[in-house]
């Protein structure tokens, strides 16, 4: 058996914060999902009987379907292996189409495809490595243990006696997406003499970051391992913290001696969403970097920023695109950054953009002897600066008053502020502040004195900032 090396990662490191493409696909409109092949080369999908392989780890047992290359019944040749999460789903995925084009172009050897169902709303509870109430899955979460025994003691040895494979972890592959791109990093790490590869696209890898010591300790990697993890930056970033988790996970490989296109692959999408379709777009990148050449020779670089405003305190991120000689894509992040005006705007390796005061600024990023820039203009303000204008109208000969900020974003404040009156004989005051913030206010005389409404009631008036609007506000008399 291979020396296993062990991968620990703490919580305690912390890091700043489409679609198919290239040469083999251009001579089929540049979409793989849409190849029109009267023989595809990956047949199937089909269906296992359920009493071949019923397994008490999992009640009820999920369907297993697989998927063979074509002149499997008429030769001698073993394969390598990809099994594949969420199986019910992979026409979605097309990956009888994805395969087969690799395959007729000679970018990859054809291969197996087993594919597992999901159990429906057992899904959640089976992809997840741990118990985690903090995820906010509760009791339906930590079954993947049961889950991965069933694949590695019962499916995997069932598939291997039954079917010429090539049985090694060196031709063995487990992929999934989402949920199942979190199964497959974490069975990688758990399995490391059954498989040498894991496919983890739109992966849910806060798990691993919210767990830190407690599940991470425990996975084992090979040096000889292939990772790939992607994402896009469409996807529920805020729900899932999808591309911090993705880099955090990207920091640990790093420091653990990893390097890109090596041990890991890794690819973020500016446009890319959390379905299929999306998916099935970007699937030849782990089929040719698990199973053909990684390629190499950058032959593209692009630039893109997310979100592409940004103001006095704002950060906007810089991310690269590489696409190499063979077509593929990754985002070779950290990298070598770097700003025309550091006083302007700061950048950091991992393309993060401070803005430190109004002004342009150059951002240049360097990869694979390519030189590309992107301009930016930091505005005055941030971005999330909203600003609203306060108009008061009060009763003829009323004194001087103010405005008195009772409370910001539900805390105590007591801010007093005088307004301007304007020529219309109305008093003005306007009010800077981030976007989604809120504050009451009060209008107080210098002797005390509070306005009153016109139906006797004491002013207390909600501020909201969502856009740029006014306020009206009537004073009927001071009480």
């Amino acid at each position: 058996m291979m020396k296993k090396t062990i991968l620990v990662i703490t919580v305690s490191m912390m890091i700043g914060l489409a679609g198919c493409g290239g040469d083999p696909y251009k001579e089929i409109k540049g979409d793989v999902v849409h190849v029109a092949s009267p023989d595809l080369l990956l047949q199937g999908p089909v269906k296992i009987p359920l009493s071949e392989y019923k397994s008490d780890y999992m009640s009820p047992t999920p369907q297993v379907v697989i998927y063979l290359p074509a002149g499997y019944e008429t030769n001698d040749a073993k394969y390598p292996v990809l099994y594949m999460h969420d199986g019910q789903n992979l026409d979605k995925w097309k990956i009888a189409e994805n395969v087969s084009a690799l395959v007729g172009k000679g970018l990859i050897p054809p291969i197996i495809v087993v594919g597992i169902y999901h159990r429906g709303d057992k899904r959640i509870f089976d992809y997840s490595p741990t118990f985690n109430k903090n995820i906010g899955f509760g009791e339906t979460s930590g079954g993947l243990t049961n889950y991965g025994k069933f694949l590695v003691e019962v499916v995997k040895p069932y598939i291997d006696s039954h079917y010429r494979t090539l049985a090694g972890r060196e031709n063995t592959a487990v992929m999934g997406s989402s949920m199942g791109g979190l199964a497959s990093f974490n069975l990688l790490g758990w399995y490391p003499e059954i498989f040498s590869k894991a496919g983890c696209l739109s992966p849910i890898l806060r798990w691993n970051v919210v767990e830190g010591e407690k599940l991470n300790k425990h996975l084992f990697f090979e040096k000889d391992a292939k990772i790939y993890i992607d994402g896009g930056w469409m996807e529920t970033v805020e729900r899932w913290d999808m591309i911090p988790s993705m880099r955090k996970i990207l920091s640990w490989l790093n420091a653990f001696g990893f390097t890109q296109g090596k041990q890991y692959y890794y690819y973020e999408l500016p446009s890319g969403n959390h379905n299929e379709y999306d998916w099935s777009m970007r699937l030849y990148i782990p089929l040719m970097y698990f199973f053909g050449n990684s390629g190499s020779g950058v032959r593209e670089l692009s630039l893109t920023v997310l979100p592409v405003k940004i103001g006095k305190g704002d950060i906007s991120t810089v991310i690269p695109v590489a696409e190499l000689s063979n077509g593929m894509k990754m985002t070779p992040i950290p990298g070598a950054f770097q700003s025309s005006d550091p006083k302007t705007a700061s950048v950091d390796k991992w393309g993060a953009v401070t803005g430190l005061k109004e002004g342009a600024v150059k951002i240049t990023y360097q990869y694979g002897g390519i030189v590309q820039s992107v301009d930016m203009n930091v505005m005055a303000k941030s971005r999330d600066a909203v600003s609203v204008t306060v108009k008061i109208t009060v009763p003829q000969g009323s004194p001087d008053f103010i405005v008195r900020i009772l409370s910001l974003n539900g805390k105590s404040d007591n801010t007093a502020i005088t307004p301007k009156k304007a020529d219309s004989g109305e008093w003005t005051i306007g009010f800077d502040k981030m976007k989604g913030d809120y504050m009451n206010v009060e209008l107080v005389l210098k002797d005390g004195k509070k306005a009153i409404n016109s139906k006797g009631e004491t002013i207390n008036k909600k501020l909201v900032f969502t856009a740029p609007k006014e306020f009206h506000i009537d004073v009927a008399e001071w009480k």
